[in-house]
């Protein structure tokens, strides 16, 4: 019964961990984009 409860745990922390993964990903592409942006817009100035 404890091992079972055990791996459900095991289990919800791994997809957090992989949500918070995705999340921070696409935080960091946003970020990569806006910067691309910014450098596009200034070099046209």
């Amino acid at each position: 019964m404890i091992k079972i409860i055990r791996a459900i745990i095991i289990i919800f922390l791994l997809i957090l961990l992989i949500k918070i993964t995705v999340i921070a990903v696409k935080f960091l592409l946003l970020i990569i984009i806006a910067v691309l942006i910014f450098n596009a817009i200034k070099s046209l100035i």
